[in-house]
């Protein structure tokens, strides 16, 4: 889980927020290389974090008893699920280039 969170979510961050301006116009079959990079990283993420959260409950054999002295489960619970919420609200982002407008209609 730490390499998912600390490498692919990291470099797929910084990619978002300095390659956008580096890359403006460079594309791979149509889409811009930044975000090609950034969509794989954050999906590569998804996969080693569920990863990791099915071998973590499977190492402890289901809930872990220290619960209310310790909120690292709970916690780490909470993040996964916003985390395999993220692509599902990327799927209705509107696309850029399309304009709000637009958005507003398909709602």
């Amino acid at each position: 889980m730490v390499i998912s969170w600390v490498g692919t979510v990291s470099v797929a961050i910084f990619l978002a927020r300095y390659y956008k301006q580096m890359w403006p116009e460079t594309t791979h079959c149509k889409v811009k290389v930044w975000f090609a990079w950034h969509r794989f990283l954050n999906m590569v993420t998804v996969v080693l974090t569920s990863a990791a959260f099915i071998l973590i409950f499977i190492h402890v054999g289901g809930w872990s008893s220290e619960w209310p002295a310790n909120p690292h489960p709970l916690l780490g619970t909470i993040t996964t699920a916003l985390m395999w919420l993220q692509p599902i609200i990327a799927l209705f982002r509107c696309d850029p280039e399309i304009g709000r407008a637009s958005c507003r209609e398909r709602v």
